[in-house]
């Protein structure tokens, strides 16, 4: 069963939705830098985005490749789809993905939509 511990009076968070809906808000949020010990395996959108050249099919890749990494560490049978479309100001992104997941033969989906902007501005008003 999949669980996500984390440091709130909350305990583990043991809902297949929840671990999923976590697990996508810490790659919202994450810095690729944040930790030594688990060096090149934190999965982080901003990191991602940093390395992005307008190459939308590379940026939906490497989020794909990510997220598939990332969940797989939490559930079987995990299927990711991202879709990037560049912004007519030629920087921001606009991103949707969809994670399905088996979890005890039950299948879970989450959707996500975002703008990189506002990803950006979250992480920076930490």
């Amino acid at each position: 069963m999949a669980q996500i511990h984390n440091l709130s009076t909350d305990g583990a968070i043991a809902s297949p939705s929840a671990v999923m809906k976590r697990l996508m808000e810490n790659f919202m949020v994450s810095d690729y830098s944040q930790t030594l010990f688990y060096g090149g395996e934190v999965a982080s959108l901003r990191y991602i985005y940093s390395g992005f050249d307008n190459d939308v099919r590379q940026l939906e890749l490497d989020i794909t490749a990510s997220l598939q990494t990332m969940y797989s560490r939490y559930f079987a049978n995990v299927e990711v789809f991202a879709e990037a479309t560049l912004n007519g100001d030629g920087v921001s992104v606009d991103i949707a993905m969809e994670i399905s997941v088996l979890e005890n033969g039950a299948p879970y989906t989450l959707s996500e939509a975002v703008n990189t902007k506002n990803v950006l501005a979250l992480y920076n008003s930490k």
